[in-house]
């Protein structure tokens, strides 16, 4: 239960943190909401009262008047708050949003690839868009328990004047048969509230077992709103989208029909208890005007406030309810938040240092088994390159070429061994200054739907010439030409956006490394859409631009990687191979050898 509440405590003071007008807002709304029907039945007993007792029209229309204005007053109070209510919500959420993207951004990057994070991810996302974990409805609820609570004390203190009503009922005192009522009103309260309770309780269960459901959801929703795919549904299987679709609806319904029998049970039977009561409270205040008691006026004043009371309370349990019973989405995002940060307090002075100087990139006895895996990725790796070298990484799918890349990068950490940057281990190094000084591009890599200007610059704002001329080396002068550098690429953002062919993508994102001027070039496989005259244009070109930087280069294509200084062939984690193109092709029996001869045909470059 500690846990609980410490967790109630940090996601209220993070909810605050990002949106501090939040909870302000959606409390006064609540409380103006409860307020408004106790104004209404405190004005309408002191009309229906001065009526009966035949007082002047002036007098009457007094009440009318104060209670129109009150409700009008507490009306537009209530639209504001609610719009307020509503734009603190939506910029809370998208806040959030962002809270988490900043998050996945500062973990270390090897939580990013394992099933634990991405179940955890997808676990979020259900929860904060189904049921009661709803992201809002924390929010939600605190201000409807804040509000509740008040209007319980109103209306007990609008209620106390009739239990002091005195009468006698077949022998049966005023104390007597206030006693037997507030016993049974505390009864079919308490009774409501388990039932709520348990049925919150086991939703949250229910939500949690049908997360997987959901990321089946997620991904057939991907395939359907994902135009890209279009051309590949309408050529093999049009009917495939209308499958998906069935599978959609098949797999919602399954959702929501596990939902329904936990918490639409709860809901009816909560109901159920609160139609009683006020059966119960209004044949007890009936009976005390029958025996002339309390006036006409009060009838309809004590029906509604003792009503209020039994209303409010249910609905202040249940949002007790919610709130308790959620802990498994605040239990989720803690832990997702609290996963471990880059370590940023390093010595910046020996970047500094190597910036003024060269640069030698060493691995030592580098070996590396991914997350969850016991088997090695790469094995004893040792690998020298200095300032102004071209290094090749060869070798077949799964040779460990990338794994090498991101172990250089500081996406993952070596098993064993150790990686150096002029004599210190890569990881002494502030974070951003380090990758500052490289300028990489994956074969996985990502353009964004943002203006061309924005992709090559990473930024929205540039200056144009510098990046149109990064576009221009790497062979975009006549795309240029046609498209200028505020076109969007793809409609996401922009429906006049651009779609682009594989090349030019290729070749925006080369023009991206190229802009940002690192001085240790990484290009691991971008040019695998092109054919192998582009491919190897695109590298020689490139090779002549980088100058005098270190630059390592990934291809499955060796006549890419002839004029690299040295090339080191990897197979199956191991570096089977290293030295200059001649060197290895004059070994027959080398695995560089091999795969030369059996892409021999496609290197004839005219």
């Amino acid at each position: 239960m500690q846990a609980k509440i410490r967790r109630i405590c940090w996601f209220y003071n993070y909810l605050l943190k990002m949106e501090p007008q939040y909870f302000k807002s959606i409390i006064l709304y609540n409380l103006i909401t409860i307020t408004n029907p106790l104004v209404s039945l405190y004005f309408s007993k002191n009309i229906i009262n001065s009526i009966f007792e035949a007082k002047d029209l002036p007098e009457v229309m007094v009440y009318v008047g104060q209670m129109v204005f009150f409700n009008l007053l507490m009306m537009m109070a209530g639209g504001y708050l609610q719009s307020r209510n509503q734009y603190y919500t939506l910029s809370l959420s998208k806040q959030h949003i962002m809270e988490k993207a900043k998050k996945l951004m500062e973990i270390e990057y090897y939580h990013i690839e394992t099933d634990k994070l991405q179940n955890t991810m997808s676990e979020l996302q259900y929860l904060e868009t189904t049921g009661i974990h709803n992201f809002s409805s924390f929010g939600k609820n605190v201000g409807i328990f804040i509000g509740n609570l008040t209007g319980i004390v109103i209306s007990t203190y609008f209620s106390i004047a009739f239990l002091k009503a005195d009468f006698d009922y077949r022998g049966f005192s005023n104390g007597t048969i206030n006693f037997m009522f507030v016993i049974l009103f505390i009864l079919l309260n308490v009774l409501s509230f388990n039932i709520i309770s348990k049925s919150n309780k086991e939703t949250g269960q229910a939500s949690n077992e049908t997360n997987h459901i959901f990321r089946y959801v997620r991904s057939y929703l991907n395939i359907i709103y994902n135009y890209r795919v279009g051309k590949d549904i309408r050529l093999y299987n049009r009917a495939l989208a209308d499958n998906v679709g069935e599978v959609y609806r098949g797999k919602m319904s399954e959702i929501y029909t596990s939902f329904w029998s936990v918490y639409g049970k709860g809901i009816i039977k909560s109901e159920l208890l609160s139609n009683l009561l006020s059966v119960v409270i209004s044949l007890f205040v009936g009976i005390k005007a029958i025996y002339g008691t309390i006036s006409v006026g009060e009838i309809m004043l004590y029906i509604g406030t003792i009503n209020l009371i039994s209303t409010n309370a249910n609905e202040m349990v249940r949002s007790l309810s919610v709130i308790i019973s959620s802990d498994l989405y605040r239990e989720k995002l803690y832990r997702f938040m609290e996963l471990n940060s880059l370590v940023k307090n390093e010595d910046e002075g020996l970047i500094q240092k190597a910036r003024d100087g060269r640069w030698e990139i060493e691995f030592k006895n580098v070996s590396f088994k991914y997350p969850d895996s016991n088997q090695y990725a790469l094995k004893n790796i040792n690998l020298k390159i200095k300032t102004g070298e071209k290094l090749a990484l060869v070798g077949t799918n799964g040779s460990g070429k990338t794994t090498l890349i991101k172990l250089l990068l500081r996406l993952y950490k070596p098993t064993e061994g150790q990686i150096t940057l002029n004599g210190s281990n890569i990881s002494n190094y502030q974070y951003d200054d380090y990758l500052d000084i490289f300028s990489v591009v994956f074969q996985d890599f990502r353009l964004l739907s943002l203006t061309l200007g924005e992709n090559v610059a990473i930024s929205s704002e540039y200056h144009y010439e510098e990046v149109k001329k990064s576009l221009q080396k790497v062979g975009l002068s006549e795309f240029i030409e046609k498209h200028d550098l505020n076109t969007y690429l793809y409609r996401e953002l922009n429906e006049n956006g651009m779609e682009i062919s594989g090349g030019e993508a290729q070749k925006i994102a080369m023009a991206r490394a190229l802009h940002k001027k690192g001085q240790i070039i990484i290009l691991d496989e971008p040019t695998a859409a092109l054919d192998p005259i582009s491919e190897h244009e695109i590298y020689s070109r490139f090779n002549e631009l980088i100058g005098e930087n270190m630059a390592i280069y990934i291809s499955h294509r060796l006549s890419s990687c002839c004029f690299c200084n040295s090339i080191c062939v990897l197979h199956d984690g191991v570096l089977l191979q290293q030295g200059s193109h001649e060197e290895l092709l004059s070994d027959v029996e080398g695995k560089y050898h091999q795969l030369w001869t059996s892409q021999a045909q496609y290197y004839k470059v005219s």
